[in-house]
């Protein structure tokens, strides 16, 4: 796993600023405590999208990133994807999507087991709507719209995309955007959306000067553009900058790279994967008294997260997935309270155990 474990995280968030950096967080890289603002970091990004996907149990979070190839679009996707749910005790479905799929958005989304909380990343999307007559276009974002009460759960979406313009307004009219790269022609489109104001503007002036400095010098300065008033980071060593916008403004984004076989493209996982096999029996069979027995709980504990955590249906049986769509319904048409539940269901286990 590239990046911090969670341990790591706590220990990070327990460092105290020393005098002369408030406002300062700091990241664990080798051994060594990187200097990053908070008003930066990608970790307070993380944050806000998760306050906004939690607001009730069904949220719709659209998340888009423009920039150039190679200009770190995966890197952030990726970074964000493993915050906001490979580092946390309630993961999402992560699923990957890549050009063309995103024609079949409506039947991708048929297809999901519903009330599940979803991460969908559509990579590479760049003008692949522009192939669609005006009918199929309104179909596809009419499936967006929806998209809280089709899978009936909390849903993050990712569009990343090559050029502001490469998607139809309603699909680039996100909550957050995120930029990676910042041409003249891409300053003048979003000085357009984000408005023309002296700090937006400066902002994005800023982040022109980053970039051109991160690809042609190898660093980069954070909070102003002179030496010595700065925080100076080589590009990708472990940091690299974008420029974010949250709905109210826009401001520098830092990020490193963190991600972990969950959240990684699956055109990115290790080609030298675990034999599935093998795991299974290392996980559930063990050896007691010289005779192989199988821990059930364990066994139940992998059919179900892999249904949670993967949204993979064949792992459960079919009175399994029917028990999960009856209990979804019940709660949804009564509500429940989950601190008694949980009560509840710890009585029982007493009961039986």
């Amino acid at each position: 796993m590239t990046g911090i474990s969670l341990a790591e995280l706590d220990q990070q968030q327990s460092l105290k600023e020393p005098s002369g950096f408030q406002g300062t967080t700091f990241y664990m890289h080798k051994g060594e405590k990187i200097p990053v603002l908070k008003k930066t970091w990608i970790a307070k990004l993380a944050s806000v999208i998760l306050r906004k996907s939690e607001r009730s149990e069904k949220t719709y979070t659209s998340i888009l990133l423009s920039g150039k190839s190679e200009s770190g679009k995966s890197t952030v996707t990726t970074t964000l994807c493993h915050r906001l749910s490979c580092m946390t005790n309630s993961p999402f479905v992560i699923k990957w999507f890549y050009g063309k799929d995103l024609s079949n958005l409506d039947k991708i989304l048929k297809d999901l087991p519903k009330g599940l909380k979803y991460i969908l990343i559509f990579d590479d999307v760049s003008y692949i709507l522009d192939m669609e007559d005006a009918k199929r276009k309104k179909e596809l974002v009419s499936a967006l719209t929806t998209i809280r009460h089709t899978l009936g759960g909390k849903v993050i979406t990712f569009f990343n995309i090559h050029y502001q313009k490469a998607l139809p307004p309603a699909l680039r009219d996100a909550d957050f955007r995120v930029l990676t790269s910042m041409s003249d022609q891409d300053a003048a489109n979003w000085k357009n959306t984000f408005g023309w104001d002296m700090a937006n503007r400066s902002a994005i002036y800023r982040f022109q000067k980053q970039y051109v400095s991160s690809t042609q010098e190898g660093y980069f300065f954070v909070n102003g553009l002179e030496e010595g008033r700065n925080y100076r980071y080589r590009d990708s060593d472990p940091m690299r900058i974008a420029l974010c916008s949250t709905g109210v403004g826009v401001r520098s984004l830092v990020y490193p790279k963190e991600e972990c076989q969950l959240c990684l493209s699956p055109k990115e996982q290790r080609k030298d994967k675990k034999n599935a096999r093998l795991i299974y029996d290392e996980l559930v069979y063990k050896e007691k008294n010289g005779k192989r027995r199988a821990d059930t709980s364990k066994a139940t504990a992998l059919k179900y997260w892999a249904f949670f955590t993967m949204a993979e249906k064949k792992a459960l049986s079919t009175s399994a997935l029917s028990a999960i769509t009856q209990v979804r319904k019940k709660v949804a048409e009564h509500g429940i309270d989950m601190d008694e539940l949980a009560k509840v269901i710890k009585d029982e286990n007493k009961k039986t155990s």
